[in-house]
Parts: C-alpha cells; sequence; structure tokens
C-alpha cells in the first residue's frame, strides 16, 4: 500500500517490532528476495501499469511510483527490461492496439 513512498528498512523493522536483519532473512526465507527487491518488483509492474494504460507523462510515472528523480527511473526500468520506458509505452500500446482491431474484425 506504500510502494510510492520512501520506505527504509530499519523504520519497517520497528512498525513490525523486529530486527532489521531477522525482518531481512525471515522475508528472505518466506518471499525469495530481499524486501527492497520486492518493493521494487511492485513499483516496476505498477510503472508497466501506468505505461500501458495512461497517457501520463514519464516524470509523473516516475513520481507515482516512488522514485523522485525522472532519469534514475529511467535508467532502472530499461537496465531492468533493456527498454527505455518510453519505448516499452510504445511498444505495449501498439500492441493493444492491434488486439482491439483485431477483436473488432
Amino acid at each position: 500500500n506504500h510502494y510510492r513512498e520512501e520506505i527504509k528498512l530499519d523504520e519497517l523493522a520497528s512498525v513490525v517490532h523486529l530486527n532489521k536483519n531477522y525482518l531481512i532473512r525471515q522475508f528472505k526465507k518466506n518471499y525469495g528476495i530481499s524486501p527492497i527487491s520486492y518493493l521494487i518488483n511492485i513499483r516496476m509492474e505498477h510503472a508497466k501499469k501506468f505505461l500501458i494504460e495512461t497517457d501520463l507523462p514519464i516524470k509523473v510515472i516516475a513520481s507515482n511510483c516512488g522514485y523522485n528523480d525522472p532519469t534514475f527511473f529511467n535508467s532502472y526500468f530499461r537496465k531492468r527490461f533493456s527498454v527505455t520506458p518510453v519505448t516499452y509505452r510504445i511498444s505495449h500500446q501498439n500492441s493493444v492496439f492491434d488486439r482491439l482491431v483485431k477483436d473488432e474484425t
């Protein structure tokens, strides 16, 4: 629910009344990844959804996904998906458009 916010592990551990290192170990044990990786996954999934379903500017999407620096967001998105957010948007909006046209015929 708070993926847009800056989340610090120390604060998260405090909220759930656990030691930070114990929290990390238990999280990895249950989910197979670190809490930070989990958060990044959630942010990136929301970013992809915003890119496909909206015409919001990239800097607004970055902010909506918890990234205050659109340049960092662009760089991270490209590193993760091998395409820029703009390229991702264009390619996926085209495929959505193609499906809509196909469904109407």
